[in-house]
């Protein structure tokens, strides 16, 4: 039921009500004028009615797009955001890789210096073990050189009795004396070769533990963004498909109120011709 039809009819039978007291014609006239003045107030309010049922529906679909669009808005955003976070997981863990690289090649060239001043302080020792024996030797020498010559000029006979003795004794002490020097010089020199191997064991664990820490590093960087990455990523989609519903919603219900809205003008408008043609 229009607000037209409805204001023609009951201004209809309202203005020929009225005229009725004028007679017959005055009823005619009534009825038309207010055929004529209800249609044109009916005609203005389902033009109104119309206007803000259209007014309505573009709110309803504005109000969807927009949602719809702030929502798609938070998405992209959402994922721009976790390709930044893995492009910067990346260059973190490139880092790390680089510090742990540089640590590695840090130890190693420490191991191998240490070791090139431990093998120059070996190539000493043998170098001093060397000139200790040619010392010994020389000063040995000299002094079986000296003894033969006081032997000599004692009269006795050289190389036998005590004379030989007194030779075999000398050389036995120098035979001591080298043994002495070289089994200190093996001892030394055992030493810094335990040091060596020693030193070069440390390096080695060195290197793998930095390896190892780094390598660590990286795959707890990998996790922790990528364990975000995905959180984000979940959130965005649990929360979109929600504000997708929502915005649905809220067109139809919009939708709804619109039809609400009309039902109840159409029943005003069929009580208003009910109560003008009664009354």
């Amino acid at each position: 039921m229009s607000a037209k039809s409805s204001g023609a009819v009951s201004g209809a039978a309202q203005g020929a009500a009225m005229g009725a007291n004028f007679g017959p014609w005055g009823a005619l006239a009534g009825g038309v004028i207010g055929l004529f003045l209800g249609g044109s107030a009916g005609s203005s309010a389902d033009k109104q009615q119309k206007n803000q049922e259209a007014w309505a529906r573009y709110n309803a679909r504005q109000q969807y797009s927009t949602d719809i669009y702030n929502i798609d808005a938070r998405s992209e955003i959402v994922q721009r955001n976790a390709i930044l976070a893995l492009g910067m997981t990346g260059v973190e863990n490139r880092a790390i890789s680089a510090m742990t690289g540089y640590n590695i090649g840090l130890i190693g060239a420490t191991t191998l210096y240490n070791m090139s001043l431990q093998r120059q302080e070996l190539e000493n020792l043998w170098s001093s073990l060397d000139l200790d024996l040619s010392q010994i030797e020389s000063f040995r020498e000299r002094e079986r050189g000296g003894m033969t010559a006081d032997q000599s000029a004692s009269g006795t006979v050289i190389g036998s009795g005590s004379n030989e003795d007194s030779i075999v004794s000398q050389m036995s002490q120098e035979a001591l004396d080298n043994l002495v020097v070289t089994n200190n010089a093996n001892i030394e020199a055992a030493g810094i070769q335990n040091n060596m191997a020693q030193g070069a064991w440390q390096g080695e664990v060195a290197i793998q533990q930095t390896a190892f820490k780094g390598q660590m590093e990286i795959h707890k960087n990998k996790m922790r963004s990528y364990m975000s990455v995905v959180g984000s990523l979940q959130t965005d989609s649990i929360e979109s498909r929600a504000g997708r519903y929502n915005a649905t919603q809220g067109r139809t219900n919009a939708g709804y109120s619109i039809l609400q809205n009309r039902s109840a003008f159409n029943a005003q408008n069929t009580q208003n011709m009910i109560s003008g043609l009664f009354s």
